[in-house]
Formats: C-alpha cells, structure tokens, sequence
C-alpha cells in the first residue's frame, strides 16, 4: 500500500457502511473508473470553473444543460450570479470586499498523516489583509436550511464532518511549517441566494481525529489485502460499478401487484 494516495474522499468513501471493499478498491486504487458525478456535482464543479478557472475534481464543467430551446434554466442563471457575486468579495473596490488577496488557485497539498500519503487540492491560497496565508474552501448549496443530510449546511457547523479542511491545515503545515486560518464560503443557488462565510478555528482534538481516522482505513485496506477484497451488492454501489461481478444487484424485473378496486 505504499504506492497508495490517499485523499479525503476515499478515506470517506471507505468509511461509510454501505460501502462495497470490491467497488472500493476497483474506484480509488485500481483506478479502473472515477466517482460517478451527480447533477449537484456538476452544479458545484460549474461554480467553481466561473470562479476560480478549474475544479479540484477533474476536468471543469463548463456549461450545464439547457432547455430545449438552448436557454439558460433559472438554476444556472442563479448559480452564475453567485459567482459574479464571489468576485464582488473578492474586488477591493467593492462594498462587499472580505479582505481577501488571492495568492493561488487549484493548490495541491501533500504530506503523510501518520503512515498514509494524502494528497488534496485547496480551491484558494489567499492572504488576508494585515494578517497571514488562508486557505479557502468554495461550497454551493441548494439550501442553507438543509438537514436532510448528514452534510446538510442547516446542521450545525461543529456537528458537519470537516475532515477535508482539518486534513488541509495539516498538509499546509508539514508543506510550510505554518496552519493557515481555514475559511468555507458557502454559497447558496437556491432562490434565496444567500452566503455563508465560516471561520473555522481547528481544534487539536480534531487533528488527532484526522491522524486515527486515516490510520484506521489504512488498517482496513491491509485488512482486506491480506484476505479478500469482499462484495457488499446493492443497487447504490453496483448501479455505477463496472466490475464483472458474480454478486451484482439485480432490480426485479417483473413487478407484481394484486390490488381490490
């Protein structure tokens, strides 16, 4: 496993209880096909191309499907504004200046947390004005309100899993012996358009957190090199796998239903 790179959403990806060692493996160290994008990654993937020029996720999207008459839908419209709207705070001239100085975009970081190699690639460097380097995360929502999900932006803060700016600060810090403020931007393309800036101040506990956690997977992978990489079907984890698998999920093709009417 030493060839191995880890990053924060394959660590994620392996953590979660549905998730298929088989499909896992196959995704992030055979490399034999990439995470499916769905139409929220796209959006995000979108706003950060109108941004910053590129997206930490591959190739940039740069235009989103429309109508049938080749328009603009109103969700696209919104989210180019909120870009238009990230420029504007980021603009000395204007009213809505945060004191940002973009140093860089699109930064990779590296370093080992305990015996895994992470790498990760931070949206923006910047220096704030009259203090010192900080990393800034660009996040687009549907809904500041949303608690559906575990990773809703509604939920509270400290209760969100962070692990992506936690592992950050600490790659920053083993790259140039510094930690960085680490801020989220998170920008909303619903209709009420809102943003939220968040200053997050990272605890050690935290730090210790990320080291166990990526320590943990570790041992799960060599759990399973040295046994057998097992196969979890389920429709979720199979619907997008391309392995030839004697286990796949198979959805019921004929459907039965006896009903009085």
């Amino acid at each position: 496993m030493s060839k191995f790179t880890w990053s924060q959403s394959a660590l994620k990806d392996l953590e979660k209880a549905t998730t298929c060692p088989a499909r896992w493996k196959a995704q992030w160290i055979d490399k034999l096909f990439k995470s499916f994008t769905s139409e929220a990654a796209d959006y995000g993937n979108y706003f950060e191309y109108l941004c910053i020029g590129g997206s930490a996720h591959g190739d940039a999207v740069t235009d989103l499907s429309r109508t049938t008459t080749g328009a603009k839908t109103a969700t696209q419209k919104r989210i180019e504004a909120q870009a238009e709207l990230f420029k504007e705070m980021m603009d000395r001239s204007s009213e809505k200046y945060l004191g940002y100085e973009i140093q860089s975009t699109q930064t990779k970081l590296r370093g080992y947390i305990g015996n895994c190699y992470v790498e990760g690639v931070a949206d923006i460097i910047t220096a704030l004005v009259g203090d010192k380097s900080c990393i800034v995360d660009l996040k687009l929502t549907e809904d500041l309100d949303n608690v559906r999900t575990e990773y809703g932006w509604g939920n509270a803060t400290e209760d969100i899993d962070l692990l992506q700016q936690v592992l950050y600060q600490e790659l920053y810090f083993q790259m140039y012996g510094v930690k960085p403020p680490m801020h989220l931007l998170v920008f909303e393309h619903g209709l009420k358009q809102r943003v939220k800036v968040i200053k997050l101040n990272i605890s050690d506990k935290k730090i210790q957190d990320c080291f166990e956690r990526f320590e943990a997977g570790s041992e799960v992978v060599d759990m399973y090199n040295a046994t057998k990489w097992s196969k979890t079907p389920s429709n979720q984890e199979c619907k997008n796998c391309i392995l030839e698998c004697d286990k796949r999920f198979k959805i019921q093709q004929i459907i039965y239903e006896e009903i009085n009417y």
